[in-house]
């Protein structure tokens, strides 16, 4: 067995993540403290049109997926209007083509999917990829998907994509447990959503997945919880009480 980088990278995934799991099931979690009889890393089922816009949460928001499994959250995160960045994040320009709208369908991202998949606009004709070449050109690098030093680690990506729509549109939704992973995938690769305090689902990470999924009118895909709003928590146990 050839022990590549993204190999190496794997297992030592799956040994931190497996070090969170116990350090995890020492404490309790938000969610049970709460009282609510809900396990925190469960992938559950939704329905891809459910998901509408982004969580507001500071970005990046999608790192220490274990941790944030089960998080219980007050505050105005999910209905503000502006993205706020955590310190030391360095991708800007992601306000200019991701997050340059709250609706998930009035970002360039969407769009540009909607013209590569639904009016076959080559992919270099797209905005978003426009976008990407003049990033790459006064950055000297950009990251989708990992980090790309030219055009053609861009053109490279795009045909990923492709290969992406194309399983998804012959088989459906995989989960990751469909797909073989580990227990780690499991939690941490399905796609990732926060719920608000209204119980709207709003997206954190797999923008490609449910893009794709909304395009192809899938019935549904699996997503990973992190952070639960208080007033939706606290609205879920007094119904039970």
């Amino acid at each position: 067995m050839q022990l590549t980088p993204d190999f190496l990278r794997s297992i030592r995934n799956r040994i931190k993540f497996h070090k969170q799991m116990i350090h995890n099931q020492l404490k309790t979690s938000d969610i049970e403290t709460h009282e609510l009889s809900i396990d925190p890393y469960e992938p559950i089922s939704v329905d891809p049109e459910a998901i509408t816009e982004w969580s507001r949460r500071p970005l990046p928001n999608h790192h220490n997926v274990v941790d944030m499994c089960g998080t219980v959250k007050a505050g105005n995160w999910d209905i503000r209007e502006t993205f706020e960045f955590q310190s030391g994040f360095d991708r800007e320009y992601y306000l200019e083509i991701i997050y340059n709208d709250t609706i998930l369908r009035d970002t360039i991202f969407y769009k540009s999917f909607v013209q590569h998949f639904q009016q076959q606009v080559a992919w270099d004709d797209t905005e978003y990829i426009r976008k990407l070449y003049e990033i790459l050109n006064q950055k000297g690098s950009v990251v989708w998907g990992g980090k790309r030093t030219s055009s053609e680690e861009i053109r490279t990506r795009c045909k990923e994509i492709d290969a992406l729509y194309n399983s998804m549109r012959k088989q459906g939704y995989q989960t990751q447990k469909q797909l073989g992973n580990s227990k780690c995938d499991q939690v941490t690769n399905e796609i990732l959503i926060d719920i608000g305090r209204n119980g709207e689902y709003l997206l954190v990470d797999g923008k490609h997945r449910i893009c794709i999924a909304q395009m192809l009118n899938l019935e549904s895909v699996t997503v990973t919880v992190l952070v639960r709003h208080k007033e939706w928590v606290c609205e879920q146990r007094n119904g039970k009480e």
